[in-house]
C-alpha cells in the first residue's frame, strides 16, 4: 500500500534541496534515554527483555494529532476515562472491556491511536510482538504492579500455544482494574474466535483508509510537521483527489 508520507517527501525532495534554511531545520535524532515516569509526565524510553519494549512517548501525543477517525477516538476516550479512575466503573458496575483490537490497514493510525491513548491518559505503555519472544506471564506481572496498557503489535502472528497463555491472563484482569490489553492486526480472518469471548477483546475497533478530506488534512498536517516549503505549482487538495486509497 502506498502512504501519503512516502509521497510527500518524494515531491518535496526537490524543494528541500533548493532551501537551505528549511534542509538546516530537518534533524533525525537516535537517542534513546532511559525511561522515567514521574506522575502524570511521561518520557521516552526502549527496554527490552523477553520481548517487552517499554515505551512512552517524549513529546505528547495526543487524538487531536490523529487526523479523522473520529468514532474511534471517541471510544478510545472512553478507554482514557476508565484508565484515569477504573475504581468508578467497577463501583456503578459497568463492565468495560478488558481487550480492544485495533483492525485496520497498514498506515492507518493503529500505533499513532496506541502512543495517543498512553499520553492521554498518562499511563505507561507495555509494548511486544509474538514474533519475538515473550512471556505473557512476565508481561501481564508487570502491568498489574505499574497499572499499564498492553499493547499487542499484530496479535494474528500469535501461536496457539501462547494464545492459550494469553487468555489465561486476560480472564484473571478483571479482578485487577486498571490495566488494558491493545491488541493490532491488518487482517481479520486468521484471528481465532475465542478472542472476542466476553473479558478478552470485546471492543472492536475499525479503521479505514482516509477518505479525501482526510488525505487533504493529513498532507497539510505532514507540510506543516516536516516544515516542507513547497511550490506554488503543487495543490495539496489536487493530490488528495488523486490518491485514493492511499494511508497516512
Amino acid at each position: 500500500m502506498s502512504t501519503m508520507a512516502s509521497l510527500i517527501s518524494q515531491i518535496s525532495t526537490t524543494h528541500l534541496s533548493h532551501n537551505p534554511r528549511i534542509s538546516q531545520s530537518v534533524k533525525i535524532s537516535l537517542k534513546k534515554p532511559n525511561l522515567s515516569f514521574k506522575g502524570s509526565q511521561l518520557t521516552f524510553g526502549l527496554n527490552k527483555r523477553h520481548g517487552i519494549i517499554v515505551a512512552c512517548s517524549q513529546k505528547s501525543v495526543t487524538f487531536a494529532d490523529v487526523v479523522g477517525l473520529d468514532h474511534v477516538k471517541d471510544e478510545l476516550q472512553q478507554v482514557v476515562d476508565f484508565l484515569k479512575n477504573p475504581n468508578k466503573f467497577h463501583e456503578m458496575g459497568i463492565h468495560f472491556p478488558v481487550g480492544v483490537l485495533l483492525l485496520g490497514p497498514p498506515g492507518t493510525g493503529k500505533s499513532l491511536l496506541a502512543n495517543a491513548l498512553s499520553w492521554e491518559s498518562a499511563t505507561p505503555l507495555l509494548s511486544c510482538s509474538p514474533r519475538e519472544c515473550v512471556c505473557f506471564t512476565d508481561l501481564f506481572a508487570r502491568a498489574k504492579k505499574t497499572r499499564s496498557i498492553i499493547l499487542i503489535d499484530e496479535i494474528d502472528a500469535i501461536e496457539k500455544q501462547d494464545l492459550r497463555e494469553l487468555f489465561i491472563e486476560m480472564d484473571k484482569i478483571e479482578k485487577n482494574p486498571g490495566v488494558i490489553v491493545l491488541a493490532t492486526t491488518n487482517r481479520e480472518d486468521p484471528l481465532d474466535e475465542a478472542l472476542f469471548r466476553r473479558g478478552r477483546f470485546e471492543l472492536v475497533l475499525r479503521l479505514e483508509v482516509p477518505d479525501t478530506a482526510s488525505r487533504n488534512a493529513i498532507l497539510e498536517a505532514l507540510v506543516s510537521k516536516k516544515r516542507f516549503s513547497l511550490g506554488e505549482d503543487l495543490n495539496l487538495a489536487e493530490i488528495a483527489s488523486m490518491t485514493t486509497g492511499f494511508s497516512g
